[in-house]
């Protein structure tokens, strides 16, 4: 479970920090036995971890969080754990979480909540090292430069989705891609638009998940949502359905299964929040290059999210209702930061200007 690959830049830089030769090992293992005992005793803690349950009971219950914290806690470290592909902690390093950091930027999260989700991930770190002896904090290990970046909480600001055409051109400009890199990309833009799931959220979807209301007349999905919260989600597009469905026949050439994923990433498994974002990360820059999207944006999960909110209050539906479609607790966090209405004031005041 823990023999992991991660690309190059996550790996701990070594630079200048000495690596010490067998023989040294070996001496300090015999001056100091008991250091190698509690040494020992920790990897065979960590190797003991083979989920998020065994996480959640051996480094976060037992710590005397409150249970707000706790949920706060157990929600971003279950995030990072998912987004490193269950990475043991004792392997996390410096790249793992300033490459965790950038992906929530690139999703066009709030510089609040992020740092909130690093101020997180620190106290989960030193909660370990206190569990096993002998762990250190790979924030122990971060140089200037990084603690600055990581210490931004920056200020609000209004974050950008697609406008209707934009989304139209993208759409017919994907569509002209029957490869099967095409169909996946082209069923992974509608279905994410479709519903305004999140990363996490669509990265866990099986067939199974998907079900057809008759008596409704709609699509639905059901997963476990932000906060470990239960969530039944309407799919607002038949066609991203269909597009799902194209795609799995093409690449597998049968009918999905109950338990197959939604989507899939590289060999083949279920794709995870990082390679979703990293495959529309790309898809972006593709488009502006070809002329389809002019302006720039980073296209994430997070920014299809958005273009969910935004063409539903392009199209007339009330901030209420696309708040309960998106699941936000707050009307505030809807309308300031999931609705991008750009629109121009001279077409509501010509009229009042032309009887003057």
């Amino acid at each position: 479970m823990w023999e992991h690959t991660f690309p190059h830049s996550c790996r701990q830089s070594q630079g200048s920090v000495h690596v010490p030769a067998v023989a040294e090992i070996v001496a300090v293992t015999a001056k100091y036995p008991t250091l190698t005992i509690q040494i020992l005793k920790t990897a065979q803690l960590f190797d003991s971890i083979k989920s998020w349950q065994d996480v959640d009971r051996i480094l976060l219950h037992g710590q005397g969080l409150s249970p707000g914290t706790y949920k706060t806690y157990a929600s971003t470290v279950r995030r990072f754990f998912e987004f490193t592909d269950q990475l043991s902690p004792l392997q996390c390093t410096v790249g793992h979480i300033e490459t965790f950091y950038d992906a929530g930027k690139a999703d066009g999260k709030a510089q609040k909540t992020i740092y909130n989700e690093v101020m997180a991930l620190k106290n989960f770190f030193a909660g370990c090292e206190r569990v096993a002896p002998g762990f250190i904090s790979p924030f122990r290990n971060m140089d200037d430069k990084l603690v600055k970046k990581l210490k931004n909480q920056g200020h609000a600001h209004k974050k950008r989705a697609l406008q209707q055409g934009e989304f139209k051109s993208l759409l017919s400009w994907l569509k002209q891609d029957v490869s099967l890199e095409g169909l996946h990309l082209y069923a992974i833009v509608n279905f994410l638009t479709a519903t305004g799931l999140r990363a996490a959220e669509v990265s866990a979807l099986r067939w199974k998940d998907l079900y057809l209301d008759e008596t409704a007349g709609a699509w639905y999905c059901s997963g476990i949502g932000k906060g470990l919260k239960p969530f039944e989600q309407e799919i607002a597009s038949v066609e991203a359905v269909d597009a799902c469905l194209s795609y799995f026949k093409k690449a597998f050439k049968r009918d999905p299964r109950p338990e197959d994923p939604l989507f899939h990433g590289d060999k083949n498994e279920p794709i995870n929040p990082h390679g979703l974002w990293y495959r529309l990360k790309k898809l972006g820059e593709r488009a502006v290059r070809a002329g389809v999207i002019t302006r720039e944006l980073q296209f994430s999960p997070h920014l299809l999210r958005r273009t969910a909110g935004t063409l539903l209050d392009a199209a007339g539906m009330s901030p209420v209702g696309i708040q309960n479609f998106l699941r936000h607790e707050s009307l505030e966090t809807t309308a300031n930061h999931y609705i991008d209405n750009r629109q121009k004031a001279s077409p509501f005041l010509k009229e009042v200007f032309a009887g003057g």
